[in-house]
């Protein structure tokens, strides 16, 4: 399998059109309305202290089968309802830590969610920004609709996410076998990791074993899904 360059342009590109929506929120409440009503991906504004949802677009509508208006009513409650509980745990940390980080916006966070519409399990990327004060402007796609590679991802994800439980396994690694697994999952051989990291080629197979026995796993083959599927390469 090929690594997911597609994925992070098409990430790049999200980033340009959330800015381009949030601008045109700013000027132009009534035509970003219109709009919204015709994307083929969702578009709510969240509170940035309960997270709630203050606005939702059509698509929204559609995936959760619910009118804007009982969205809103429902708040972040419906999100939890919906949710795979490991994944929007994990999201959350990424929100919160965000909001640390960049307090004053003109960042974006993006994330994956595990969302429970059309009879079953969806993965949404999700793209958050900072619009003000008060609120987040948010938008998320559902990765099938990327096609091949769309499909690519999703059964990578489900592989390692959700048969393999892989958030957990992941927390367990430290800073330095992060950035171990990722430089072998690029194929660096012990001997390149130990000159470029400056340790001992024993400390560095040290922590080739460690990563493998944290995260269950026995070959490099597995190493660079993992790598993959937390986007470390």
């Amino acid at each position: 399998m090929g690594k997911l360059h597609t994925e992070r342009e098409l990430i790049n590109a999200d980033k340009i059109q959330i800015y381009r929506l949030a601008k045109l929120a700013s000027t132009d409440e009534a035509t970003f309305r219109a709009v919204c009503d015709h994307v083929n991906f969702f578009v709510t504004f969240n509170d940035r202290q309960t997270l709630n949802t203050t606005y939702a677009n059509q698509t929204l509508e559609n995936w959760m089968e619910l009118d804007r208006e009982m969205i809103i009513a429902l708040g972040f409650k419906r999100i939890r309802q919906i949710s795979d509980t490991e994944v929007l745990k994990r999201a959350i940390r990424e929100v919160q830590r965000f909001e640390r980080t960049y307090p004053d916006g003109q960042r974006f966070c993006s994330y994956l969610q595990r969302i429970y519409f059309r009879g079953g399990y969806q993965w949404i990327s999700t793209h958050k920004t900072i619009f003000d004060d008060q609120s987040y402007l948010n938008c998320g796609y559902d990765i099938q609709t990327l096609g091949k590679p769309g499909a690519m991802i999703r059964d990578l994800l489900d592989e390692v996410f959700v048969e393999k439980n892989a958030w957990e396994r992941f927390e367990t690694l430290g800073k330095r076998e992060r950035e171990v697994l990722a430089l072998v999952a690029r194929g660096y051989t012990s001997k390149e990791l130990s000159e470029l990291l400056f340790l001992s080629e024993h400390t560095v197979k040290t922590h080739r074993k460690n990563i493998l026995a944290k995260l269950e796993i026995s070959s490099n083959a597995e190493l660079v899904r993992f790598a993959q599927a937390f986007e470390l390469i």
